[in-house]
């Protein structure tokens, strides 16, 4: 997904009404999820992978615990850091 595609989604996450919980996933894999949702789930022995997409410097200054650290700028470069077998929410 590119830089540019990436913002809008967390634009449009940002934007959502909290029901429904989630939305279906497009054909890409991507889906929309409500912080609610995102919470219970963590609570859960197959908790979610959270990314946390904004700058060094804003994560430093405050993240969820257990959050990874992908700037948005470097996302392209990184995302093989990811884990394809778990579930992960970008914010």
């Amino acid at each position: 997904m590119s830089r540019w595609l990436m913002a809008l989604a967390l634009l449009l996450f940002a934007n959502l009404p909290s029901p429904p919980a989630a939305r279906a996933a497009g054909e890409d894999g991507v889906a929309f999820i409500a912080a609610d949702e995102v919470r219970r789930l963590q609570g859960t022995p197959n908790r979610p992978l959270l990314v946390d997409v904004r700058t060094r410097e804003e994560f430093e200054n405050a993240h969820i615990v257990g959050a990874l650290n992908i700037p948005l700028a470097e996302f392209e470069r990184r995302a093989d850091a990811i884990p394809r077998e778990r579930l992960v929410v970008l914010y």
